[in-house]
């Protein structure tokens, strides 16, 4: 492959990179969306299909020490983006932060705030 062409495909997969978190990101731009999560995630309300797989590897990443372990994060993208949505919960929401550790790791439900 000539080098001008693996540049070509290194620039599109940083972009579609990008576009990834920047899609991650504006989806805890709404507090809404992360406390329907949150609700699926403590048992207030059903998951989806798509919440219970991101319930799982929550749960996961956090009974190891913060990293999405492989046997529920298949491929590097889901780790990367299991690692950012922790991040961002702890950032941007901790109080839905705090509400998911109790529920998740000690049991108690902490409630709507």
């Amino acid at each position: 492959m000539k080098p001008a062409t693996l540049f070509v495909v290194f620039l599109c997969l940083m972009g579609a990179s990008a576009q990834r978190r920047r899609t991650l990101e504006s989806y805890f731009d709404s507090r809404k969306n992360i406390e329907k999560l949150i609700d699926c995630f403590v048992g207030v309300q059903a998951c989806t299909a798509v919440e219970q797989k991101i319930k799982d590897q929550a749960i996961a990443t956090m009974s190891n020490f913060g990293q999405c372990p492989v046997t529920h994060c298949k491929t590097q993208k889901e780790r990367e983006d299991m690692q950012k949505s922790m991040q961002l919960l702890q950032t941007k929401y901790p109080d839905l932060w705090n509400r998911l550790v109790g529920a998740l790791i000690l049991g108690i439900d902490f409630g709507r705030k």
